[in-house]
């Protein structure tokens, strides 16, 4: 059995062993921090001349893409004109119509505005929802490239009820012009189909101020977009004059060819394909006889 004065013996050589383990903990943090400090200065030097050597890559890389774009861009201008011009061709093949339309789906009305009921057994009963076209207020343009036209319709807000709006349908697609003009908008009531062009123009409370706006601003409405719309009307027809031949049209279908082989995702080969398929070996047979024949 342990005695007291044992106890308190080992009790005094634990506390000194304690305080020297203390003492030289804190020599051991002096130490620690004095090399963290040395390390950390070291680390933040070299830390800086990494950016600094990183920086001057990243600007040589820059420049060297700079330069590389430079070579490239008359190159990309060239295939991107021919493109457009592929495009063209095929705006001209699809032989496309310039018809759309603007509508509500709402019940038939009588011209006091009530719903027509119908007779269903021996109760009359509202009648099946129906397309119910909007009336154009203007037109901006109607020829063979595009019918554009101005409407007045309903929206959801609660004091600048009417919408003047822009709905039409163009034969060049959206890729062929440097402003899409068919944006998304919220709280109109009416539908639209077949339609390229959409543009919304003013709210107001009241259907006569949005037809007196329209008269003092109508000249300027889309000005840029047709100026535009005629420089592409010309393109198109000297395209259409350019590559009314068979090396045109072989690289057309070729261009087609290309598209399903390496830009299709579906596995199976679809319809058009073999189409484009069947269109190039008539071509190539044709350039064979023609060349042929001379």
């Amino acid at each position: 059995m342990i005695g007291i004065n044992e106890y308190k013996k080992a009790q005094k050589e634990l506390n000194k062993i304690q305080e020297e383990y203390q003492k030289q903990n804190k020599i051991f943090d002096e130490e620690y921090n004095t090399n963290y400090e040395k390390f950390s200065d070291l680390e933040s030097e070299l830390s800086k001349k990494k950016e600094i050597a990183e920086d001057k890559l990243e600007e040589k890389r820059e420049s060297y893409r700079t330069k590389i774009q430079d070579k490239k861009k008359p190159h990309v201008e060239k295939i991107q004109a021919y493109k457009r011009i592929l495009t063209l061709m095929k705006v001209s093949k699809d032989q496309r119509d310039t018809n759309f339309k603007v509508y509500e789906f709402d019940y038939p009305r009588n011209e006091k505005g009530e719903v027509i009921r119908v007779q269903r057994g021996d109760c009359l009963d509202y009648p099946e929802k129906i397309e119910i076209p909007y009336k154009p207020i203007a037109t901006i343009k109607n020829d063979k490239y595009a019918k554009i036209q101005v409407f007045i319709v309903e929206n959801d807000k609660p004091k600048n009820k009417h919408s003047l709006i822009i709905i039409g349908k163009s034969i060049f697609p959206e890729e062929l012009f440097s402003e899409r003009r068919h944006p998304y908008w919220y709280g109109v009531r009416c539908q639209t189909s077949y339609n390229n062009i959409a543009v919304g123009i003013k709210d107001s409370p009241t259907k006569e101020e949005l037809i007196s706006y329209f008269k003092k601003s109508g000249a300027k409405t889309l000005k840029d977009y047709l100026d535009e719309h005629r420089q592409i009307e010309k393109e198109y027809e000297e395209a259409t004059r350019q590559t009314d031949n068979a090396e045109w049209e072989l690289a057309y279908w070729e261009d087609k060819k290309d598209y399903y082989e390496h830009h299709y995702s579906q596995e199976t080969e679809p319809e058009e394909y073999k189409k484009v398929l069947q269109k190039i070996k008539e071509l190539l047979t044709l350039q064979k006889i023609k060349e042929g024949g001379t």
